[in-house]
């Protein structure tokens, strides 16, 4: 979860901008995902990943000062693969500048997601 407005952090700044961490279950419609309608576009994750009710988060939030370092963390509490949540949020702030609230998961190489903000951070 993302605690203050973000763009194009290095690996070494990410962790500054994580209000938390929480789990997700990355759901992907797989009959979507090849539009035979428009074979020139070939895949479609948009359509087949973004379907009411999926990639649904939480319930809770661990506060990024509870996890002395995350990237000791157990396996099931890291990020997708074996990366570090600070290689997730490089990678995602790349191209995305997620606000306060905002969660982001994704893999480094690939394509982060970017949720729109559903809690609401106060500023310090």
């Amino acid at each position: 979860m993302i605690s203050r407005p973000t763009y194009r952090v290095t690996v070494h700044e990410a962790l500054e901008h994580v209000a938390g961490y929480t789990i997700t279950n990355d759901l992907t419609d797989r009959a979507s995902v090849f539009r035979r309608d428009m074979p020139p576009i070939g895949t479609d994750w948009l359509r087949s990943k973004n379907a009411p009710g999926f990639t649904p988060l939480g319930p809770w939030i661990v506060p990024a000062g509870s996890i002395a370092d995350p990237s000791e963390s157990a396996p099931a509490a890291r990020p997708a693969a074996a990366s570090t949540g600070a290689d997730c949020c490089a990678t995602a702030t790349r191209w995305t500048a997620p606000s306060p609230g905002s969660a982001e998961a994704g893999r480094p190489g690939t394509s982060p997601a970017v949720r729109p903000p559903r809690l609401h951070f106060p500023s310090p």
